[in-house]
């Protein structure tokens, strides 16, 4: 059997997320292709899956190295009142791969907003996007797309060697890709119930990787270091500055001082 059948047999009967599932072993990029299906109707839950992409895109107009031994998926979404929030999905998201890899006895960290990191480098990055009703001109959907590395990647270029990771390297296990695929979605699905009343938020926060430390972060225009202390509800990262004062960053990132710009 392919790859999305064999998938779609781990997953429940009443799971709506990847009823449909498209497999490719090379792609430019499943958010892109998946953008391109929800603007043509494609149904909620509709996955792109991949073993490698060749044009990965990350947050803030960043590439995202997608070398082959990756898992690569979108997921496509018809948002709700619920689901609206990208940030808020983002994060949920982010909560729903950590509790998948923890079934794996993977223990992560989330970086505000959108990775995982192991053994402090990163294994995951997130990217939700949304798309817009050419008529109406609301939110027509959503793309949640998950980006992990899974087995040991040997070619990393000299810029992300002391970022980035995968889980072969730092556990030595050899996953399969479909067994966490299957898990991913599921987590997915479940936190995915729970988004309106933010209780994703709890372990988001315990297992954060950013609070607690010395962060850069742009406020009003100027980029600034603070510690990290805490989230809003709807996902903002509080700091605290140097003289006492205490901001909600909203947009951007939060970078840690030993990282490149």
């Amino acid at each position: 059997m392919n790859s999305p059948e064999i998938m779609q047999g781990m997953l429940t009967k009443n799971c709506s997320i990847g009823q449909k599932v498209l497999y490719f072993d090379e792609i430019d990029s499943t958010n892109r292709l998946a953008k391109e299906l929800a603007a043509d109707r494609a149904a909620h839950g509709t996955v792109v899956l991949a073993g490698k992409q060749t044009a990965g895109r990350g947050r803030i107009g960043k590439s995202f190295y997608s070398p082959e031994g990756g898992l690569y998926l979108s997921v496509i979404l018809r948002p709700t009142q619920e689901i609206s929030d990208l940030m808020s999905l983002t994060a949920c998201t982010a909560v729903a791969v950590h509790k998948a890899l923890s079934e794996f006895d993977i223990t992560t960290k989330i970086k505000w907003v959108n990775d995982l990191f192991l053994n402090d480098r990163k294994i995951c990055g997130i990217l939700c996007e949304g798309g817009f009703h050419p008529q109406s001109g609301g939110l027509d959907y959503l793309i949640i797309g998950i980006g992990l590395n899974l087995r040991k990647i040997t070619d990393i270029p000299q810029e992300l060697r002391n970022i980035f990771t995968d889980i072969e390297t730092e556990t030595g296990l050899l996953i399969d890709r479909n067994s966490m695929a299957a898990a991913i979605l599921k987590q997915l699905e479940f936190q995915l119930s729970n988004l309106s009343n933010h209780s994703f938020l709890k372990t988001y926060s315990k297992h954060s990787y950013t609070l607690g430390k010395t962060v850069i972060v742009i406020h009003e225009g100027i980029e600034k270091t603070a510690e990290a202390i805490g989230f809003t509800q709807d996902l903002g990262l509080i700091v605290r500055f140097s003289d006492g004062t205490e901001a909600v960053i909203t947009s951007g990132t939060a970078r840690f001082p030993q990282d490149t710009p």
